[in-house]
């Protein structure tokens, strides 16, 4: 999906129909190692290959509501290596190197936090150092996503998937 820029500024119209669960952002703390287990989960449980004329074509499979994207970190999964062993982590998109000893504070949204059917069950609003929803008001995530977009459309005139800086790949 593309976004809508008007007048330098996105219409919280736009943003709704772009993420339109009023979900809240939260940040918690997790181990480099307790990341690449979620992440390894997110391999085995949510994705798939079919192979035809030697090329792998990905596919995202069960619950959609729960497949998690990771941003800010570099990374690939290798499909052809052992569950467990499928998630090669380059380090961050800011340049940083990847400690699975170290603590780091990860955002995710409020429905996928506990959520039985993804790799942060374990984590609640209990653990959250940060929240959107006592921190801005009670705003949510389309809030977020308005203002980073209307931001960026300001100060560079438009937005692209490129302004990221994320490398993620899949092989097979």
């Amino acid at each position: 999906g593309g976004y809508i820029a008007h007048s330098g500024a996105v219409s919280t119209r736009d943003s709704y129909g772009m993420f339109f669960y009023n979900n809240t952002l939260l940040v918690i703390p997790m181990t480099g190692k307790e990341l690449r287990n979620v992440m390894e989960e997110n391999a085995a449980q949510r994705l798939t290959a079919r192979v035809l004329n030697d090329r792998a074509y990905f596919f995202t499979k069960n619950d959609m509501n729960t497949h998690l994207i990771f941003g800010g970190i570099n990374f690939r999964y290798d499909m052809s290596r052992p569950e467990g062993e499928r998630v090669l982590i380059d380090g961050f998109a800011n340049g940083r190197p990847f400690d699975p000893d170290r603590t780091y504070l990860v955002t995710v949204i409020s429905y996928i936090l506990g959520n039985a059917d993804c790799g942060l069950r374990k984590w609640s609003i209990n653990d959250a150092l940060w929240s959107q929803q006592s921190d801005d008001a009670g705003g949510f995530i389309q809030d977020c996503i308005q203002e980073y977009i209307a931001g960026q459309t300001e100060r560079y005139g438009s937005i692209t998937p490129d302004m990221m800086n994320w490398k993620l790949s899949v092989t097979w």
